[in-house]
C-alpha cells in the first residue's frame, strides 16, 4: 500500500500498475480525483484518513475509473460521504469484496447498504459500525440475501435498530461467517439470534457481544461454545456462570481473547481451571466480577504465559496478592492490569512484582483498593515500567498521592494519571 502527499500525488500517474493506495488528509481535494483517474489498476483504496477531501464526488470518480475495485475504506470521513457515493460504487464496482463505512455520521444508511447488497455478491467483509443507527435490520437482511460469501460483519454501536431479525438473517444467509461484532447494540438481541449464529456459522472465530442489551442467557452462549470449534475471540458482558464459560473454553487451544466480565458474574474456579488447561494461547482475559479464588488464577498464571491483558476488577477480595504475584512472575508480556475494587486484597506487593517482571506494562488500574496500594507500590511500577501510559489510582483513600505520581513522571514521561 502506498501513502501519498500532494507532491507525490501529482507525479504518481506513471505508476499505472499500482493496486493499493491510501490517501491521507495531506492530499488536497484538487488532486484526489485526477490521481484516481490515472490509476486504473487499483484494487484497494483507503480514504479513511482523508476526512477533509473525500466526498460523494470522489466516490463517483472512483466508480467511473476504477471498476475493478475490491476494497474501499471511507470510514471516519467527516460525514461527507453519503448514500449517493456508496450507490455509485455499487453500480460500477460489482467485484467489491470489502467495504468500511463506519463513523460516517449517519449519512450512509440502509439505502446505500441495500444497493451494495443487491449489486456486489462477492462481498466478504462489511463494517457498518457507528453509523448512528441508520443501518438497521432492513439493510442487514438485504446483505444476508445478497452476499452469501460474507465472512466478516462489524455492526458495533448499531443502536436500537439492529435486533434478532437482522442477526438471524445473517446467520441463515451467510454460512461462511467468521467474524461478528455486534457489541454495544440496544436492539434487544436474545438467545434466538445467538443460537442461530452458533448453528449456522461453524467457521466462526470472532464473536463480540459486549454491552448488548437484550435477553441473552447461558442457553444461547453455551450453544456458541458447543457448535463453533474455531473460536479465537469471545466477549460477552451479560452475567454468566460456569455453564457458558466451560462450553466456550473446552477444546479451545487457539482461543486468545476471552472477556466474560460482569459485576454479576458467577464464574468460579471451575471455569478458571478449565481456562488454564484448555487455552494456553490466551493473551486477553477479563474476569471482572468473578467469584473464583487464588487457586484458579494461579493455575492460569502457570499455563497462560502469553497473557498481555488481565482484568480481575470488582472481585472484592476473591483474588489476592498470592495469585496476582503469580501472574506477574509468569506472564512477563503483560501490558494492562486491572485490580480495581479488590477490597484491599491486592497490595503494594503485587505492584512491586509487576515492576520487577513486567517491563512492557502500559496500563494499570488500582482504583478502589481500600488503601492497600500506596505511593510505594505505584512508584515501584513507574520505576520498573518506563512505558507506562495510563494509571488510575483514584479512590485509594489518599494512600496514592499526586506528589508521588508527579515525581514518578521522571521515569514515565508519557504517563497520564488519575488520582
Amino acid at each position: 500500500e502506498v501513502e501519498l502527499d500532494d507532491e507525490a500525488a501529482i507525479s504518481i500517474g506513471s505508476l499505472t500498475a499500482l493496486t493499493s493506495l491510501a490517501l491521507p488528509t495531506s492530499v488536497s481535494a484538487c488532486n484526489v480525483i485526477p490521481l484516481l483517474t490515472s490509476l486504473k489498476s487499483l484494487r484497494h483504496i483507503d480514504l479513511s484518513r482523508n476526512d477533509a477531501n473525500v466526498t460523494d464526488s470522489t466516490l463517483v470518480s472512483v466508480a467511473e475509473h476504477v471498476p475493478l475495485l475490491e476494497s474501499l475504506d471511507v470510514s471516519t470521513t467527516g460525514g461527507l460521504v453519503t448514500d449517493t457515493g456508496i450507490i455509485a460504487i455499487s453500480q460500477r464496482c460489482t467485484q467489491l469484496r470489502k467495504l468500511l463505512v463506519s463513523g460516517t455520521y449517519g449519512n450512509v444508511t440502509d439505502v446505500g447498504i441495500i444497493a451494495v447488497a443487491q449489486r456486489c455478491p462477492e462481498l466478504t467483509s462489511l463494517n457498518v459500525g457507528s453509523t448512528c443507527g441508520k443501518v438497521t435490520d432492513r439493510g442487514i437482511c438485504a446483505v444476508a440475501r445478497g452476499c452469501p460469501k460474507l465472512e466478516r460483519l462489524d455492526a458495533y454501536f448499531a443502536g436500537a435498530n439492529l435486533s434478532d431479525t437482522g442477526i438471524t438473517a445473517i446467520a441463515l444467509g451467510c454460512p461462511q461467517l467468521q467474524h461478528l461484532d455486534i457489541s454495544n447494540t440496544s436492539g434487544g438481541l436474545s438467545d434466538v439470534s445467538v443460537a442461530a449464529v452458533a448453528r449456522n456459522c461453524p467457521k466462526l472465530r470472532h464473536f463480540d457481544l459486549k454491552f448488548t442489551r437484550g435477553d441473552l442467557s447461558e442457553v444461547g452462549l453455551a450453544e456458541v461454545g458447543r457448535r463453533c470449534p474455531h473460536l479465537e475471540h469471545f466477549a460477552v458482558t451479560s452475567p454468566v456462570s460456569d455453564v457458558a464459560v466451560l462450553a466456550v473454553v473446552q477444546n479451545r487451544p487457539n482461543l486468545t481473547y476471552l472477556d466474560v466480565g460482569s459485576p454479576l458474574s458467577e464464574v468460579t474456579d471451575a471455569s478458571l481451571l478449565a481456562i488454564a488447561l484448555e487455552c494456553p494461547q490466551l493473551t486477553y482475559l477479563c474476569l471482572c466480577g468473578a467469584v473464583g479464588s487464588d487457586r484458579g488464577l494461579t493455575a492460569i498464571a502457570q499455563r497462560c504465559r502469553q497473557l498481555e491483558h488481565l482484568d480481575v476488577s470488582v472481585t472484592y477480595g476473591t483474588f489476592s496478592d498470592a495469585s496476582v504475584i503469580a501472574i506477574a512472575t509468569k506472564c512477563h508480556l503483560l501490558r494492562s492490569v486491572n485490580v480495581s475494587y479488590t477490597d484491599g486484597a491486592v497490595t503494594d506487593a503485587s505492584l512491586i512484582a509487576l515492576s520487577r517482571w513486567c517491563p512492557s506494562l502500559r496500563n494499570l488500574y488500582v482504583s478502589g483498593t481500600a488503601g492497600a496500594v500506596t505511593d510505594r507500590g505505584v512508584v515501584a511500577v513507574m520505576k520498573g515500567c518506563p512505558h507506562l501510559e495510563y494509571l488510575d489510582a483514584s479512590q485509594t483513600n489518599g494512600s496514592v498521592t499526586a506528589a508521588a505520581i508527579e515525581a514518578g513522571m521522571e521515569w514515565c514521561p508519557n504517563l497520564e494519571a488519575s488520582t
